[in-house]
């Protein structure tokens, strides 16, 4: 070996000496790459397994929340509502650990929706918590238990009147919670759900919606919160006039008032009740002025208070009856009246069940499905004792009203619900003097008043049974609207009104059908004819009241005489052309009190719908 050669301007390396490894070492290094794996197994599992749990705690703790719920027992849900908030706030932050899951294919969707509603949980449970202390306190107003037993309808209506003082506030402390997770609710799409998940895709809207609703709901309920307290009677009892309507015999503001009870109410306890025949008040009023022309049509001469519900503006109609009701000497001072139609007591007794009359009906069972024709035929048939007959509706009522005000759990809950569809389909109309309640009132569409202003056309069908008989409990309605816009740029508007009538003349509950008939249209329209089974003098005024034009008459229509024969059909048709330049953008369609629902069809060009009117709305015109 040829001896070492030192190049010049450069030093030699020396060898580095072999660190020998000992066991310590290699153990360290094992330990410290098991905790690499750990802490990579923890970062990349960890979150979807503690996502995982979350879910599962939450579906747990949803089961035993309904259950609860089910049995009307709501002493655990604040101690649930802490369990919610915890373990949304565990899922949404194990999602927050886990953003490449937004990148994997099928996954994506499903991991942003889960953080939508994961933080739409915490902000909803915040909210809540907010709320549980008075809400709990409420709860049995509502009818669950915290711990007690339950207590009578009117303590429940008084717990909740004394409970809103501090519900209130916290509501408004709690607001922008609920608005939060209203809006991270609706940030999930149903459509970009997965497959296996499509089949909730329906209740995801309808939560959306029903969220959407109620959030939207919360400022007036804060504004209107005093007022209700005064409404029901704190500090300063109220009075108020209950006329019950048969919308049978179907009127401009709902039906017939057959019946009328005066009713208080005082720090939210609701007095005793009993329901009268509205022909007791023919002899007590004074009032007693010559029948409008109108109804000269049903051979009176004389206007009556039971037929002083002539215009289907309600204010209007409340300003009628208070000139009969006033000049009953001693009459008692009301603060307001209440309009009940025939239909909202049918739903009524659908949800607190049937009622027995006592034995001077015979025990008569009755049911929702009966109630109308048995009404009528004790009235009409039965041949009892003429004050028996009378009185038939007030014990009824009676009954009826103390049923719903002693319902409790689930009861209750269908009872509110019919209490909210009555008042948005105008089967349960509120008048009040308080100009702040009645104001409440016309915010939310709960007082039967006809929009005086609309930003485009307008359209209300105004029905009036002057026959004295029942068609209105199985006649079927279809309204057919068409637009035409001429070439001088005017456009024409048809109405088309069309009844169907299966039942068989009877001659006491059914007979061939006589009504007066209006239509209200924006100020300034020109009518240009009228045609079908109309049967009397046209009728052609400006209603400065309610700002619309009036066009009108009185309709004759055939009978069904047997079964043999097809239902009996009549229409009338009005035609008239729009004011020059109405904005034709929209077309607003009130809904006539009283009348469960028309068919309706809009057409105008191509456009065209057709759906069921239920309640008052604005549809939007092609430009």
């Amino acid at each position: 070996m040829p001896p070492t050669q030192r190049i010049p301007g450069c030093r030699m390396a020396k060898a580095s000496p072999r660190i020998p490894t000992t066991r310590v070492v290699v153990r360290w290094r094992r330990l410290a790459r098991a905790a690499l794996l750990a802490a990579l197994g923890l970062v990349v599992l960890g979150p979807p397994v503690r996502a995982a749990w979350s879910v599962w705690q939450l579906a747990n703790l949803r089961g035993a929340v309904a259950k609860a719920v089910k049995a009307h027992q709501v002493s655990t849900l604040g101690a649930d509502l802490t369990r919610a908030s915890q373990d949304f706030a565990g899922l949404y932050a194990a999602l927050n650990w886990m953003p490449y899951a937004r990148w994997v294919p099928g996954v994506g969707p499903l991991y942003t929706a889960a953080r939508h509603v994961a933080a739409a949980g915490q902000y909803g449970t915040a909210g809540l918590n907010l709320l549980w202390p008075d809400l709990q306190q409420i709860a049995v107003s509502l009818g669950y238990r915290t711990g007690g037993t339950p207590v009578t309808g009117r303590e429940r209506i008084a717990a909740l009147v004394k409970a809103l003082p501090k519900l209130v506030p916290a509501l408004h402390r709690a607001q922008p919670d609920f608005q939060h997770a209203v809006a991270e609710l609706n940030q999930v799409h149903a459509a970009a759900l997965p497959s296996f998940l499509q089949s909730h895709a329906a209740s995801l809207t309808h939560a959306q919606q029903l969220a959407t609703t109620w959030v939207s709901r919360i400022p007036g309920i804060i504004q209107s919160a005093g007022v209700v307290q005064q409404v029901l009677g704190v500090p300063t009892q109220q009075r108020y006039l209950l006329l019950f309507q048969n919308s049978g015999e179907l009127r401009p503001t709902g039906g017939f008032m057959t019946a009328y009870s005066l009713v208080t109410v005082h720090q939210g306890l609701v007095g005793s009740l009993a329901a009268h025949n509205i022909y007791s008040l023919a002899s007590s009023v004074q009032y007693r002025p010559p029948a409008p022309p109108i109804l000269h049509y049903v051979y009176t001469q004389h206007w009556h208070i039971r037929d002083a519900n002539l215009s289907p503006n309600v204010p209007t109609t409340v300003g009628y009856i208070n000139r009969f009701y006033q000049s009953i000497p001693h009459a008692a001072p009301i603060n307001g009246m209440v309009f009940v139609d025939t239909w909202f007591v049918d739903n009524l007794l659908a949800d607190v069940g049937p009622i027995t009359m006592p034995a001077s009906y015979h025990h008569l069972r009755i049911t929702a499905q009966n109630a109308n024709y048995e009404m009528e035929y004790i009235a009409e048939m039965s041949g009892l004792p003429s004050n028996t007959r009378k009185a038939f509706i007030g014990v009824m009522m009676k009954d009826l009203i103390h049923r719903v005000l002693t319902a409790h759990g689930g009861t209750i809950s269908a009872v509110l619900n019919t209490v909210q569809q009555a008042l948005n389909q105008k089967l349960l109309v509120f008048y009040f003097n308080n100009p702040r309640a009645e104001a409440m009132v016309q915010h939310f569409n709960w007082g039967g008043t006809m929009d005086k202003k609309v930003p485009g056309d307008y359209l209300e069908v105004v029905d009036a049974n002057l026959g004295g008989h029942k068609d209105n409990y199985f006649m079927h309605y279809a309204v057919a609207t068409t637009l035409n816009r001429q070439s001088n740029g005017q456009v024409e508007q048809t109405v088309t009104i069309t009844w169907t009538n299966p039942a068989v003349v009877n001659n006491w509950l059914v007979v061939p059908y006589l009504a007066w008939v209006r239509i209200y249209v924006p100020t300034g329209s020109t009518l240009l004819g009228m045609s079908g089974d109309i049967n009397g003098v046209t009728e052609v005024y400006q209603n400065h009241t309610v700002n619309k034009m009036v066009f009108g008459n009185h309709i004759s229509l055939p009978g069904r005489m047997n079964k043999s024969q097809p239902p009996a059909v009549g229409s009338m048709t009005i035609r008239y052309l729009l004011p020059k330049g109405l904005s034709l953008r929209t077309l607003t369609i009130q809904k006539q009190p009283g009348i469960r629902y028309d068919s309706e069809s809009v057409t105008f060009g191509r456009y065209h719908r057709s759906f069921t009117l239920t309640h008052d709305v604005q549809l939007s015109l092609p430009q």
